[in-house]
């Protein structure tokens, strides 16, 4: 058997550089789709109950969604926020 010659510290320190970005980009994609996911989740179950805001309101609550869509503050924002990369604005971009 023959050991692969090995590669240049720069060609090494190049090729994890290029990993790192992928995987950068990879978890902001993820974290995006968390945080549209939780967006779509916490407007659907706003008037009914959720996770985070608890079942109160689904007894009592019409059937009918309401015509208006409530704010979704950050401090609902379990599971977009509780990455530790997470942007508080992504809204913004």
């Amino acid at each position: 058997m023959t050991k692969s010659e090995p590669q240049p510290p720069s060609t090494k320190v190049a090729e994890l550089q290029q990993k790192k970005a992928s995987l950068e980009k990879n978890l902001s994609n993820l974290e995006k789709q968390i945080y549209a996911l939780e967006t779509s989740y916490l407007e659907e179950t706003d008037h009914l109950g959720n996770l985070l805001r608890g079942w109160d309101n689904y007894l009592s609550s019409r059937q009918t969604a309401p015509t208006h869509k409530k704010k979704i503050r950050d401090n609902d924002r379990l599971f977009s926020y509780s990455s530790v990369t997470a942007i508080p604005d992504q809204e913004k971009r």
